[in-house]
Order: structure tokens, then sequence, then C-alpha cells
């Protein structure tokens, strides 16, 4: 940049705030991180992005070279005038600039996006597939025989479990963010997948163990119990994130301890005494 660029900084930044041209209200003289500091919570996440959404020094001399090139004159003096003429012709440059740059680091955002569709694959399916497992389990517990209808629906009921459960199956646990989460998950998927495996092979069974079934059906119900509790504690540490990201943005320093909501150690609390 040359000297009288230099000397006319402050009045392009002064002259761009004049035609509504965003710019960052501080700078760094090292550049950003590009990715968050701990990849560990949704929060963390956000406020990174955030952070170093907008650009750094060399973006800035960017913005004033694109607002230096549309000066009505060749020569290095310009007046008022001519810098806020200059300023409102290169205001499409610019924002297509900070656009641009926002959007490389927004990238990070599907980071949150991809954590929460994982959460939905465990937590989506559990509601109907618990109600299954009830009506199973009401059949299997009752103390007589099967009837035909009664094997009828239970094989009915199971046939719309299993579809449900498919999507835990499925799920990638790996894209949760919380590592203490993704571990718990990690292992209630391969619970629930163990579980899932053997009631299939006790319904095709012949004649149907109804004690051994309902055995498995309480073992499925009680992993269905350990996802609402991991969405419970999802829940919760959103809560908490969301707060201290609240707290950052009306001005606090935002590095402090995130505390969960006491919901949220209730279903840590339970959580780690189910997983180990």
């Amino acid at each position: 940049m040359s000297h009288h660029k230099r000397q006319f900084v402050w009045t392009v930044l002064i002259a761009a705030l004049v035609v509504t041209v965003f710019l960052p209200t501080s700078i760094s003289a090292q550049a950003a991180p590009a990715t968050p500091s701990t990849g560990t919570r949704i929060g963390t996440i956000i406020k990174d992005t955030i952070s170093t959404a907008f650009p750094g020094v060399s973006g800035i001399g960017g913005l004033i070279d694109a607002i230096w090139a549309k000066k009505p004159t060749n020569g290095n003096s310009v007046n008022k005038a001519q810098l806020t003429t200059a300023a409102t012709q290169a205001q499409p440059d610019i924002n297509k600039n900070v656009v641009a740059q926002a959007q490389q680091h927004l990238a990070s955002i599907s980071q949150v996006v991809d954590e929460l569709s994982v959460l939905s694959q465990f937590g989506v399916p559990t509601t109907t597939a618990m109600v299954d497992v009830v009506r199973m389990l009401d059949l299997v517990s009752a103390g007589k025989p099967l009837s035909p209808n009664d094997l009828t629906s239970m094989k009915g009921n199971w046939a719309e479990a299993k579809a449900e459960l498919a999507t835990v199956k499925n799920a990638d646990p790996t894209k949760v963010q919380d590592l203490w989460l993704r571990d718990k998950l990690v292992k209630i998927q391969q619970a629930n997948n163990t579980v899932v495996l053997r009631i299939d092979t006790e319904i095709a069974a012949k004649p149907l163990n109804s004690q051994q079934l309902a055995t498995y059906l309480n073992q499925l119900n009680a992993t269905l119990q350990d996802i609402s509790a991991a969405m419970g504690y999802e829940v919760s540490n959103m809560q908490a994130d969301l707060k201290s990201l609240s707290s950052w943005a009306n001005g606090a320093a935002g590095d402090e301890e995130v505390k969960l909501t006491p919901e949220g150690l209730k279903y840590k609390a339970f959580l780690d005494k189910q997983y180990q």
C-alpha cells in the first residue's frame, strides 16, 4: 500500500460507515483461527464462527483498495465528496468481498447441523419404538400362552419398532462434538444394536420363549430410556451454551465456564451410571 493510501485509511473507513458498509469494529494483528477453539460445544462453534467471519488485516486492505480504485481523480488527493462517491460506487464490490469471507468461515456451522442431525436420528424413532416395545411387553407378560392373534400383533409391533430403530443403527455419533456425549451415544448404539438382533432371533424362534423375549424387550426399553436421557442432556447442554453465547453477545468476556442446568446434571449422572 502506498504512503498516500496509508494516510487515507481512517478517512476511507469513516466514509464507508457513512454509506453503511459494514466493517469489523476491531482488528487483530494476527489472523483469527479458522477452526473452533475446542470443537466440543455448540456454543463454542457458533461463537468462534462469528469471531472469524469478518475480514482481518489483509481483508481490510482489499476493501480500501476497492474504494481507492473508484475515486474520480487520478491523483492522490481527494476531498470528502469525492471519497463518499468512491465509497458508494465501491459498495457492491465491498459487500461481495465481506460476504465471501464470511461464508468461508460460516461453513463451520455445518458441524452444529451434523450434530443435531445425529441426535435427531437417535431421538425421533425412540417414541414410536418405545410404544411398540410396551405393547409387546404387555403381551409376553400376561402369563398366558400367546394366541395366533397375539403372535401376529407381536410381529407387527416388532416390525414397526425395528424399522424405526434402523435409524439409530445407521446414525454416526462421531459427528457429535461433545466428546462425553459422543462416547455415551456410541455405547448406547452398540447396546441397542445387540439387543435388537437378539429380539429378532427370538421373535423368529419356534416355539417362542416368552420369558426370554420379555428379558430382551426390557433391555431394549432401557436403551430407549438412555436415548431419551441423552436427548435431555443435549437440550440442557444447548441451553447452557446459548445462555453463555447470549452473555458474550451482550459484552461478557465469553471465557467463563459453561455450566449445565440442574436437569442436565441429572441426565449426565444417570448416563454415567448406565455406561462407565
